[in-house]
């Protein structure tokens, strides 16, 4: 009896071993990643994390400011497009918080600001010398280098904007609705300036891209995902 019972364990065990190798085995073949914002600098480590533990699988991450990653996903010249937006007939997998933060110069008046004033500036109701600035290095000099009575305000990621002010540079973060913009308040969505960072795919089950999701969503994954956005699991 009991012979039998370690023979039935055992076989037990070489059944999910052997199908846990044919499902390693299974994640092989190439993945196109496709975005045209900063996310390529979260994005080409995680791919080589990815093919580090899954040497059958090779990965290509496609940056181009000019490109829309969504219609190559939907054209089939993309497997997953990076985006802050879902989109009609694709799936979508969140896999972090991207924070929204208002810059000004260490100078500046303003002490704290609201939705709808942001909202106002964004939309041109409270006019001024607006202009586009990319990328987001020339931004932050813009900033710096405007002093009173000029006055600049600018937004971008929050993670990129914590870097700058822990590394010193003359400028701050407004708070918005008296809100604090911090990892904290993002991840818990009490910061109204937040967008998901999503990847975008065909609905139609493709195995490399599904196992890539995964793995961005793992412990693994997540803890590369913090070292540039908010992740959505705890490190």
């Amino acid at each position: 009896m009991v012979a039998r019972l370690v023979l039935s364990l055992l076989l037990s065990l070489l059944f999910s071993w052997g199908t846990s190798l044919v499902a390693l085995a299974e994640v092989a073949g190439n993945l196109t990643i496709a975005g045209n914002g900063p996310e390529l600098t979260t994005i080409e480590p995680l791919a080589r994390a990815f093919e580090k533990a899954n040497p059958r699988a090779y990965l290509d991450a496609v940056q181009d400011g000019n490109s829309k990653p969504v219609e190559m996903v939907k054209a089939g010249q993309a497997h997953i497009a990076v985006t802050g937006t879902e989109a009609p007939d694709l799936s979508a997998t969140p896999i972090a918080w991207d924070g929204i933060g208002v810059l000004v110069h260490h100078s500046n008046f303003t002490k704290e600001v609201t939705t709808q004033q942001v909202a106002d500036i964004v939309s041109g109701k409270i006019t001024g010398a607006a202009k586009v600035i990319g990328p987001d290095e020339q931004v932050v000099k813009t900033v710096v280098g405007t002093l009173l009575p000029l006055s600049t305000i600018a937004y971008l990621s929050l993670s990129q904007e914590l870097s700058v002010v822990s590394g010193g540079v003359a400028v701050r973060l407004l708070p918005i609705d008296k809100v604090e913009p911090e990892v904290p308040t993002v991840k818990d969505s009490r910061y109204p300036f937040r967008r998901p960072l999503l990847l975008l795919s065909k609905k139609e089950p493709h195995p490399v891209a599904e196992a890539f999701a995964q793995f961005v969503l793992s412990q693994a994954g997540q803890q590369v995902i913090a070292e540039t956005y908010i992740p959505l699991k705890e490190k």
